[in-house]
């Protein structure tokens, strides 16, 4: 097995098991309290892998606006969402929802750059639709309250981070994945800063689990991985390292069944499998055109 399959495997478990690392600590942690604890220890250790790695961390001082703006989308925004739905809703159906962020980038593509979408991509776009709604499901009246807030949290988590990746586009030209991660992750974390001070925690009575759990965001999910997925686009390309995406709510799915208990209802089930379905078409296309 080649070195860039193993790194992207255990970059998606490692994402996958994320989603059950956030449930965890989140019962002891606010939301923005989280991201920012999260971020600071990840960035620190960014930093200190690039110093060591004497990578060049120098960024043009016209791109630090923009840096900042695609944290604020990328990191702030996006996990102040995805953690407060996590917290209402199950992980299982958290990461099936964040598993459609794909085929809402096409959308956004659409308006922004009036990118062409074909038959094709129209289609995974409804299907996409279809799978939402179908998880969704009997919650749809319960949106705007508690119990089904969780929903509208994690579609925030969506836009958000198709936001970040329209953003993002031009920075990707000019700098490496890891250098973007790190200022990302350092202006993200100064972003939550403000909030943690509205929110209520519990560090009294926050339990060891708890901790190692947000150990493990910091320093696995949110800098290990992003190293481990750097390095298999080096070696597998952008378009094969994607396909592994996938992965993620299967990983979620498993281990939100045999840590937390979780279980997913038949339409739910069908409703994951058609946002699955919808974000494959588009790259199977793609990949049928790279090979004409």
């Amino acid at each position: 097995m080649k070195k860039g399959t193993i790194s992207i495997l255990i970059c998606m478990f490692i994402w996958g098991l994320s989603f059950i690392n956030i449930k965890v600590a989140i019962e002891f942690v606010g939301p923005m309290t989280l991201g920012f604890i999260r971020f600071a220890i990840a960035s620190t250790l960014l930093f200190v892998i690039v110093k060591l790695g004497k990578y060049d961390y120098k960024i043009e001082r016209k791109d630090i606006k923009h840096m900042i703006s695609t944290a604020i989308f990328g990191i702030t925004l996006y996990f102040f969402f995805e953690n407060n739905g996590i917290k209402y809703t199950n992980a299982s159906i958290a990461s099936l929802i964040i598993a459609g962020i794909p085929i809402f980038t096409l959308i956004g593509d659409r308006l922004v750059y009036k990118t062409k979408m074909n038959t094709l991509s129209i289609i995974a776009v409804i299907i996409n639709l279809l799978g939402v709604f179908l998880i969704v499901g009997r919650n749809i009246r319960n949106i705007f309250n508690a119990s089904g807030s969780g929903y509208l949290y994690m579609l925030g988590a969506v836009l958000s981070w198709v936001a970040y990746s329209l953003l993002s586009k031009k920075l990707y030209t000019k700098y490496s994945s890891l250098i973007i991660t790190l200022y990302q992750s350092i202006f993200g974390t100064i972003m939550f800063l403000p909030f943690i001070f509205f929110e209520e925690n519990h560090f009294d009575i926050i339990t060891g689990e708890a901790i190692i759990n947000i150990l493990i965001l910091a320093v696995f999910a949110s800098a290990i991985a992003m190293i481990l997925y750097t390095k298999s686009m080096e070696q597998l390309g952008a378009f094969v390292s994607s396909l592994y995406l996938n992965l993620i709510p299967i990983v979620t799915i498993a281990f939100g069944f045999l840590l937390l208990g979780e279980k997913l209802s038949l339409m739910e089930f069908a409703g994951g499998g058609l946002i699955l379905v919808s974000v494959i078409i588009p790259r199977v296309e793609f990949r049928q055109k790279a090979r004409d």
